[in-house]
């Protein structure tokens, strides 16, 4: 099961990350309890044919980014999730993503 529908069973969704405050402030809080070298999941992905970064909560274009130095790079052409390295100061990197990694979630905005 894909971390944003672990998210969806709790009522939740995949973080966004909205500003540098925002990353670096989650960042400072996963440290106290994640090792050095953890991947988290978070909510941004690019799966339409635009190549845009979008967030899974919304679908709004991203537009703030944190990327490490070369990302995103699409290296593996399945690249299309967002995660944070924690041994890159909580920046972000593509990755695929049906791969298994830590996921953070928060509450979904209210739909009117």
């Amino acid at each position: 099961m894909t971390a944003q529908l672990q998210c969806e069973k709790n009522g939740l969704t995949l973080a966004s990350v909205r500003s540098k405050e925002e990353a670096i402030q989650l960042f400072q809080q996963l440290r106290k309890i994640e090792n050095a070298d953890t991947v988290i999941s978070i909510g941004g992905y690019n799966y339409q044919k635009d190549a845009q970064w979008r967030w899974v909560a919304n679908g709004h274009l991203i537009d703030y980014v944190y990327w490490s130095l070369g990302e995103p790079n699409q290296k593996i052409k399945e690249e299309n999730c967002i995660v944070m390295q924690m041994s890159m100061q909580g920046m972000w990197n593509d990755d695929e993503c049906f791969k298994e990694f830590y996921y953070i979630c928060e509450h979904s905005p209210k739909k009117c």
